[in-house]
Formats: structure tokens, C-alpha cells, sequence
């Protein structure tokens, strides 16, 4: 039978490796981005997540552009809300410090559009639409009415089935 010290050190042992996955509290507030008490890392691939897993897999630009947001100082825990080994999740409150998330104007062309974020986003979770149907880069495609109404981006949803059809000018476009 294992004696009580070594008994002691097996326990802090799997509460200290279980413990440091950890980055945010249960409770997490999503309108203000977590306190950072740690120093930020300047080289992520030192965070305790990545003692395990790949830090390639995460580093992807093209699905967002992870290093330009590190260099203006934000820490992992700050847009991702991590249960180490049972959820990863955004929050979006950290968005909205920087990025104006309510109605977005598209005005490359003679036919400029709005788009209600918002409204959107209270209907749909961030995963319905990023990162497969847009990702999250400015710039990073170029939209055209023929693609949506081909069944890219927009027209992935506004199909006429599960919402109005992008045929529809009006509602996006506007004379105002």
C-alpha cells in the first residue's frame, strides 16, 4: 500500500496538471474581457495547452489572424473562454472592445449594402457563419452578388428557403 507522502504527491501532481489547462474562471463575464494577471507570453507556444497539443493546429492566418491580435497584447483567455478538456468557446464581448459589431457598411461598390451584425448574431452562434461561410480577416475575399446568389456567403442562407432570397436587392440595398 502507497505510504501517505506518496499518496499526498500523486494528487497534487494530477490537481497541478489538471489545474493548468485552466485559463478563465467557470463564471466567465462576457461583457468585459477577463483581468489578466500573468504576464502575456510572448512566444504562445510556451502556454501550458500546448505542452500537449499542437500549437500549429491553432496558429492557422488563414482561419483568423491569431498573431496580429497577439501583438496588441491579447492573451488567449481574453476571445476564448477555455474548460480545459470539456469546451472552448468565444467571447464575444472581447470583440466589441475594438470592432464595431452592430451594422457593418459595404461600400466597395455603386451598390453599397448594410449588414445587421447584430441582428444576426442573436439569431445564429459565431460558428454558424465564421469560420466556414466567412472567415474572420478583413479583406480576405472578395464578395460579388453572382457568388451569393450562387450559394456563397449570403446566399448560403438567404436562399429563399430559410430566409429571404438574395435576388431580393432592397432589404441589403438601399437607396440611403
Amino acid at each position: 500500500m502507497l505510504n501517505k507522502l506518496t499518496l499526498c504527491f500523486l494528487l497534487a501532481l494530477l490537481l497541478g496538471s489538471v489545474m493548468s489547462c485552466n485559463f478563465v474562471a467557470q463564471d466567465a463575464d462576457s461583457s468585459q474581457a477577463p483581468v489578466q494577471e500573468q504576464v502575456v507570453q510572448k512566444n504562445p507556444v510556451n502556454l501550458p495547452c500546448f505542452s500537449c497539443h499542437s500549437y500549429e493546429d491553432f496558429s492557422n492566418a488563414e482561419v483568423f489572424p491569431h498573431d496580429t491580435h497577439r501583438e496588441m497584447g491579447l492573451h488567449c483567455n481574453q476571445c476564448h473562454i477555455i474548460k480545459s478538456h470539456e469546451s472552448m468557446s468565444l467571447n464575444g464581448g472581447t470583440c466589441k472592445n475594438c470592432h464595431d459589431l452592430t451594422t457593418m457598411k459595404l461600400s466597395l461598390t455603386s451598390m453599397p449594402a448594410s449588414f445587421n451584425h447584430e441582428n444576426h448574431a442573436s439569431m445564429f452562434g459565431c460558428g454558424d457563419c465564421h469560420m466556414d461561410v466567412f472567415k474572420m480577416k478583413r479583406n480576405s475575399v472578395r464578395m460579388t452578388m453572382d457568388k451569393i446568389n450562387k450559394g456563397k456567403f449570403c446566399g448560403k442562407c438567404h436562399d429563399g428557403k430559410m430566409a429571404f432570397p438574395s435576388t431580393n436587392c432592397n432589404p441589403c440595398h438601399s437607396a440611403g
